[in-house]
């Protein structure tokens, strides 16, 4: 193939593309053809020479803050008799890529860091102490609950309010047998399985029967029961 086919294909002429300088390019191009050193250009505009090669390298990571690149990267321009303003517009622009690109960098960084972090023998330990301490938490509060809880306190065929023409009332319940069970504020004896019977006489009107029970460590177990009696009529 000729270099005129190699030129034209498919009806279209191919041009090589030239590289688009960056500022630290442009920079040293100029300062080279004046020519001057860095050293001279650095005594010239009252700045550390290392910034000045950090600008030339495009190493924007090692420069200062940018008002003061800024400050004397317009200094440098007229050195060189570059365009200010050009000079500007190109760092601006080249300092917002590479902050982006460092952006991008530390959230990466920040996030293989957590993911190595929670994959890593601290962290199981962690966990692992934090399952134990609730584990123990969690086996102390059912403890606590089970030996703080009101006793299980049942009464037999005894509705919670009704009237009667009766004069007495008998009561069967039922408590645990350590449980101290009280009618009405005075304590009564329940047999070993913890069941009790009482006869109460009742007041003509409506008589307040409060029956409770507790354990040593417990909350109190009550119940009340409103029973009326009934005048007989003769």
């Amino acid at each position: 193939m000729s270099s005129e086919q190699e030129q034209i294909t498919a009806g279209f002429t191919r041009h090589k593309l030239k590289s688009i300088k960056t500022l630290g390019e442009i920079l040293r191009e100029h300062r080279e053809t004046v020519p001057m050193s860095l050293d001279k250009v650095a005594r010239l505009i009252n700045v550390e020479m290392k910034y000045l090669q950090a600008l030339e390298n495009n190493d924007y990571a090692n420069l200062p803050a940018e008002p003061y690149v800024k400050n004397f990267l317009k200094k440098y321009s007229e050195v060189l008799g570059i365009n200010v303003e050009t000079a500007a517009l190109i760092f601006k622009k080249e300092k917002m890529v590479f902050d982006n690109a460092q952006k991008k960098k530390e959230k990466i960084s920040k996030f293989k860091n957590a993911i190595n972090f929670l994959f890593s023998p601290t962290f199981l330990r962690i966990v692992l102490l934090i399952l134990v301490a609730l584990g123990i938490l969690i086996y102390l509060g059912i403890k606590v609950y089970n030996i703080t809880k009101p006793p299980e306190l049942v009464i037999a065929d005894l509705p919670t309010s009704f009237s009667t023409e009766e004069k007495s009332l008998t009561i069967n319940g039922k408590s645990e047998s350590e449980a101290v069970i009280k009618v009405n504020d005075r304590q009564i004896i329940s047999d070993k399985n913890g069941s009790f019977n009482i006869t109460l006489d009742l007041q003509k009107g409506l008589n307040i029967i409060k029956i409770s029970a507790k354990t040593k460590h417990s909350r109190e177990k009550v119940l009340y029961y409103q029973i009326v009696l009934n005048e007989i009529i003769k």
